[in-house]
């Protein structure tokens, strides 16, 4: 199961314990609407689809991630690691 509140969450919905987090830099642009200036740089994807997912899950067990949460940053179309809590 996945869903978006900021940042993508995926759980196992067998263990609500394993957990996979992406920030992907969303921000709500409404709220720059009047300051353009202190607006964050856009982040990408600007639409989150099942492969854009699945490609985030692949990255995250490549990285060992096998149990526990697992933080992941998305920037120029690359994945990075942010904080491993494994168990």
């Amino acid at each position: 199961m996945w869903k978006f509140e900021g940042i993508i969450i995926i759980i196992l919905e067998d263990n609500k314990n394993i957990r996979l987090e992406i920030d992907i830099g969303w921000f709500d642009k409404w709220l720059y609407v009047k300051e353009p200036n202190g607006k964050p740089a856009d982040f990408s994807p600007e639409k989150v689809t099942p492969a854009f997912v699945k490609s985030a899950i692949l990255f995250a067990l490549k990285a060992g991630w096998n149990n526990g949460r697992l933080q992941l940053t998305y920037q120029s179309r690359d994945f990075q690691v942010l904080n491993d809590y494994n168990d």
